[in-house]
This record gives C-alpha cells, structure tokens and sequence, in this order.
C-alpha cells in the first residue's frame, strides 16, 4: 500500500511539472500543492491502518492470561519437638579409628581428639564397648514447644502464554511469582524441606518477587495425520488430579497430583485413542524427564562426583475423560534417586553448633547473620517406583466427587 501511495504522489508531482512548463498558472499551481497536501494526508492514515492491521495480526498468534492471587494463613504448631539425632555405624567407625582415619585419638588437634574432647560420655561409652554396630546419636538436648505465626500472607502471580506456531504445533508456557509478604530474598532458613529452594519446587513455593519459568513447552498434535502427539519442554506436572481441587481451579497438571507434583524437565509421546476406542478422552501418554544433573555445574572436573543422574519416566492413562468422569492410570518411576537434590538455604545456626563448631564460634558474633550456601546430594540411594488410580466425578451443578 504504502509504495502504491508513493507512486500516485510521484505521478502528482511529474503532472505539475508538466502543467507548470505548459502554462505556468499560478493557480494550478496552488491547486496541485493542495491535491499533494490531501494526498499526504491519506498516506499517513493508511499508514496507520497498515501498522495497525499489521500489529493485531501478530498479536493473535499469542495469547497472554493469568491469575493473582493472595491468601491470609493462620499457622499454628502444637508440641513441636526439636531431638536431633543420626543414626551411626559405630562398628565402621571403630575400624577406621584404629586404622587412623580419624587422626591420632591423644593428639587434642586431630579430628577424634576433638570429638572425644567435646563429647566425653560418648568417648566413654564407646571405649567401654557400649557402642557397637548401626546406633542413634543424640546431637542436641531434646526440647519441645508450641508455634504460633497468628498472621502470614502470601501474593501469587501466575501468568499463562501460549501461542500457535503452525496448523498443529502449539507452544504454551506459564510464568509463577510466588513470595511471602514483606520478603524477596529467594532464600529461606532451612528448617524443613518446604524452605529448601530446589528447581522441582522453585514455582510452588514463596521464593521471592521474581517471574520463575513454570513451565515451558511445545505440543505437535495429530502427527502425519494420526493420534499420535509429542511434546518436549517443561512440563506441565503440576496441578494434577487432585490436587487442582484444593486449589479450587481446573486440571493444571497431565500427571495424578498425588504422586507426581513436581517441575521437571523432559518429553512426553502419547496417542489419542478415542477415535479407536470409542470411549471419549482416552489418551495413553509415555512420559520421560530428569530430575537431577550430577555432574555439569556440580564440579564435575574436580573428579570426584558420586552420584548420578536421576531419570523420570512412566505412563500416564485417562481411561475416560467425558467432562462429568474422569478415570485415570499413574505408573511412575524414578531411576537413581539420590538422597537430595541442588538447591540453596541460608543455613541455620541451630544446626552449626552441631555441624560446624568452629563455624558456630564466627557466628556468634552476628547472631542475626545466616551464610547461603549451594546444597547438592552426596549418594544414591536407590530407585522409587510409584503407582496409582485415580477417579473423579464433576456434575453439571459442578459437585464433586473423588476415590484415589
């Protein structure tokens, strides 16, 4: 449009020269400057409606929503007992000791010196050969006390995008905000596994005021004109049936939300099988993800890394899904569970006086200091393997009814 406009005016302006060489009158003159004033004047409302046109045509091909959301907790505690304790192989130990793994025990500087120093009844106790084979060792005086947070806030933004890229290719992604009020560190002192800031939880739990990648992935439907789709990103495995009720929203995750509630990254290859079956919704998923890296960013070139990969994988089944029952198959796996995963924490200093002494000793004189520090696993402890069915039932007059 625009180079057609330009042309007219072009044209204009090459039938004035001609006029003006022709007769040279003044008042075509005049005229031809007004014509090429309306001309101009049209060009750039055009423009505007070409830019405009333009811009809402790229806009439709994404589609941005969300959801807000802010809560008011009561959180009360009853006999919470604080009883650290860990479980010694004192048998092991006895061996490594007399081997001199430990130092020289009458030298006052070398490990088992010191720990005999500080600790003389369990030096006692374990010279006397009271302690022997696999024993609980008390860290810390048992206490016990009640909790009460009266008040606790908390503000979620969550904000949806997707997008089609192609007739049947699709992305989808969703952005999560999640903190407490009056805090943006994105570091909690660790005192349960729910302040521990991990990838799996990073989006489900309060860890500041910045946008987290929730999830992330592309979907490509109806493959070479089959059933068959695929799917690889972030996956959506979050929300699932149940625990999408307790959130009071629709199905958010594809996995059962009792076993599988988690942020992980991976693939999933499944096949729509309604139109063999009959039966409405049913859809057969093989879903595979990791959900931890041992070696890349874990120091891997120092040579000394243990643990190994831990790898997802499973099948996830809606036997039926007809919008008022929805019936569903969970068999889930997990390969190379270690015994924790990477992750950060302000380290507490309850737990430097039993852990770290001569740390404790520093801190002492910031009592109101916490060191964050990277946590990552140490060993492997085996594979978990998980399974499970659900059914639910949702009526018109959106009762609900659930049997796990």
């Amino acid at each position: 449009m625009r180079t057609l406009i330009s042309i007219l005016v072009a044209n204009a302006l090459f039938m004035s020269g001609a006029s003006l060489a022709a007769d040279s009158d003044v008042q075509k003159i005049a005229e031809l400057e007004k014509q090429l004033a309306e001309i101009t004047d049209d060009l750039d409302y055009l423009n505007s409606r070409v830019d405009k046109t333009e811009r809402h045509s790229a806009l439709d091909r994404i589609e941005i929503t969300g959801d807000f959301r802010t809560k008011m907790h009561s959180l009360h505690y009853q006999n919470v007992t604080w009883n650290p304790a860990m479980n010694v192989n004192f048998s092991d130990f006895a061996s490594k000791a007399m081997a001199g793994d430990f130092g020289d025990p009458s030298s006052a500087s070398s490990p088992l010196g010191q720990m005999m120093a500080a600790n003389p009844d369990l030096a006692t106790a374990f010279q006397s050969g009271m302690l022997q084979g696999v024993m609980p060792m008390v860290l810390a005086p048992k206490t016990q006390q009640d909790i009460d947070n009266d008040i606790f806030y908390t503000t979620r933004l969550r904000l949806n995008i997707n997008a089609k890229v192609w007739d049947n290719v699709s992305f989808a992604g969703r952005l999560t905000m999640f903190k407490s009020w009056g805090d943006s560190t994105g570091v909690k002192v660790f005192d349960s596994w729910n302040s521990f800031t991990m990838d799996g939880t990073s989006s489900g739990s309060t860890s500041g005021d910045e946008l987290k990648v929730e999830r992330a992935y592309f979907n490509w439907k109806d493959i070479n004109g089959s059933g068959a789709y695929l799917s690889i990103g972030r996956r959506p495995s979050t929300y699932g049936l149940p625990s999408h009720y307790r959130e009071n929203e629709l199905r958010g995750g594809t996995p059962s939300g009792h076993l599988v509630n988690f942020n992980f990254d991976g693939a999933t290859l499944g096949y729509n099988l309604s139109d063999i079956t009959g039966i409405e919704g049913q859809t057969v998923r093989f879903c595979y993800g990791q959900g931890f890296e041992s070696q890349y960013g874990n120091g891997e070139l120092f040579g000394d890394i243990v643990t190994k990969d831990t790898h997802l994988g499973g099948f996830n089944i809606d036997v039926l899904n007809d919008g008022n029952h929805f019936v569903q198959l969970t068999l889930f796996g997990a390969k190379d569970v270690n015994d924790g995963f990477t992750g950060t924490m302000a380290f507490p200093s309850q737990l430097a006086g039993i852990f770290a002494p001569t740390m404790y000793q520093d801190m002492q004189k910031f009592d109101n200091f916490n060191f964050v520090t990277r946590v990552q696993p140490s060993d492997v402890i085996g594979d978990m393997y998980l399974g499970g069915l659900g059914y639910a039932y949702e009526s018109d007059e959106d009762m609900k009814f659930l049997l796990l």
